[in-house]
């Protein structure tokens, strides 16, 4: 038993040193943290191009976009839609059928907000992909999501 478990410890430790150095030199290393991303703070400094990338946004331009009527799409579970979100956002756990309903309300090329609790929430960043991936435009993401928005005491809907 000791010696399985020696040579164990062995084979683990020579492992984690191989892909330590595999790491160390490989160009396309995966990061040991996760990057900051950088959040756009006014509409100023949105881009005008449709990309295939998602922007991140702040509280301060959620709310200002929230009140120039900017759809936003909760990625929370519908239990916790229930229980309050951004007044008229939309949900729907079902992709597609949430996608129809923006696609009914609004052009491809119209800005879409995606949300979620907060910024350790990855729901909204997810669900603003497969939205860039099914034909939308313009995806935003509100980093700090529905904690900041209720946090701020913004206006909420139940």
């Amino acid at each position: 038993m000791k010696q399985t478990l020696f040579q164990t410890s062995i084979l683990v430790g020579v492992s984690t040193l191989i892909a330590i150095i595999f790491q160390w030199f490989n160009p396309n290393a995966i990061p040991y943290l996760a990057a900051k991303v950088d959040v756009v703070q006014t509409k100023n400094e949105l881009t005008d191009n449709e990309s295939s990338d998602i922007e991140y946004i702040s509280l301060e331009l959620a709310k200002t976009l929230f009140d120039d009527g900017v759809l936003f799409v909760d990625a929370r579970e519908p239990e916790y839609f229930l229980k309050g979100h951004i007044p008229n956002a939309l949900n729907n756990d079902h992709f597609l059928k949430l996608a129809y309903i923006i696609d009914s309300l609004q052009s491809r090329n119209t800005m879409i907000i995606a949300y979620c609790d907060g910024d350790d929430c990855g729901s909204s960043e997810d669900l603003a992909y497969d939205l860039l991936d099914h034909g939308f435009k313009k995806v935003m993401v509100f980093l700090d999501g529905w904690e900041e928005w209720t946090n701020a005491n913004y206006p909420v809907e139940k």
